[in-house]
């Protein structure tokens, strides 16, 4: 396996697209709020990757790659390429992180009120006010 820092364009979001067989359902509403985070300049390099088999199958990373051609701008992330097929039931199975632990966390970089922690509070207020599902 490696692992590359890269730029993905929409068309390259779509060639990896397109080799996107027996990943979960897609979802639109999360696909359009990534979009929307990345027109506004909301998309942050935070050491997710998008994973790729050694034929290069999508294995993690289909809403953000369809949030990168829908909102028709590249974003840096990383990619992680040769990834074993067999890995694929392991993706996403951690906990994931509530707006209170996001405020818990943000503690350590000095407060409470720091920046991501506003912008998380912002964002689920905002997809509450769009009527999104969570």
């Amino acid at each position: 396996m490696r692992v590359e820092k890269m730029t993905i364009t929409p068309e390259i979001a779509g060639k990896f697209l397109a080799k996107n067989e027996g990943n979960r359902k897609l979802r639109t509403n999360a696909v359009g709020q990534i979009a929307k985070d990345i027109r506004e300049g909301r998309w942050c390099l935070n050491g997710d990757t998008i994973c790729l088999d050694h034929e290069g199958y999508v294995l993690d990373g289909q809403h953000r790659l369809a949030a990168i051609v829908l909102s028709g701008t590249p974003v840096e992330t990383l990619v992680a390429f040769d990834v074993d097929r067999a890995a694929a039931i392991t993706i996403d199975t951690g906990m994931r992180r509530t707006e209170s632990d996001s405020i818990r966390i943000s503690k350590m970089s000095g407060g409470i009120y720091t920046d991501n922690s506003c912008i998380s509070l912002a964002k689920k207020l905002m997809q509450i006010q769009d009527g999104f599902v969570f």
